[in-house]
């Protein structure tokens, strides 16, 4: 490979070597400028980040309360409307009930002074219905003794049917119909 013919001469070379210098030198305040300035926002990024979110967050916090607040603050006062409602009708409904108990209590005495009368009405009738009774069956049972007593002798008596009448063996004999008398008719 040929060389190209290089006629610089050392003079031209120091300037452009001091030339270079120069800009190596200007590359390097610049260089350490720059990182100086890299390094200074480096370290307020995160300053200027925590800043800025916490604006953000105050905002957020401030306007979602306000939302909250009036998105409550409706229901609220309704259920609060509906309390006092619901309380004045609860303090009608007692005060009703308290003369609604007065009037019970009248009533409650009438009542009981009505049963009263009714009971001892009552038992006097059962009293009065029980002599009645007791002399009624005292009546009958004297008559089925009666009939008790004639049901016994005819039971010791010698009976039997004889056709369509009955027929009595006497105590003395009697040969009509074996031993046996026809009854007579009442």
């Amino acid at each position: 490979m040929p060389h190209a013919p290089t006629d610089i001469t050392e003079d031209a070379l120091h300037d452009l070597l001091a030339k270079m210098a120069v800009l190596v030198a200007q590359f390097d305040r610049h260089c350490a400028q720059s990182r100086e300035a890299l390094q200074t926002s480096a370290r307020q990024i995160p300053e200027q980040l925590r800043a800025s979110s916490d604006q953000q967050m105050a905002r957020l916090h401030t306007a979602l309360a306000a939302q909250v607040g009036n998105a409550i603050e409706a229901p609220v006062a309704r259920c609060t409307q509906q309390l006092d409602a619901s309380s004045a009708q609860l303090q009608r409904a007692s005060d009703a009930l308290a003369a609604q108990a007065q009037r019970a209590g009248g009533v409650h005495r009438s009542v009981l002074w009505t049963s009263t009368g009714v009971a001892g009405v009552a038992l006097f009738a059962i009293l009065i219905a029980g002599v009645a009774s007791t002399r009624y069956y005292a009546g009958e049972v004297q008559r089925q003794r009666i009939s008790a007593d004639l049901l016994r002798a005819y039971n010791a008596a010698d009976v039997r049917l004889c056709g369509e009448r009955l027929c009595v063996r006497p105590e003395t004999d009697a040969d009509a119909h074996g031993g046996y008398v026809t009854a007579a008719l009442r």
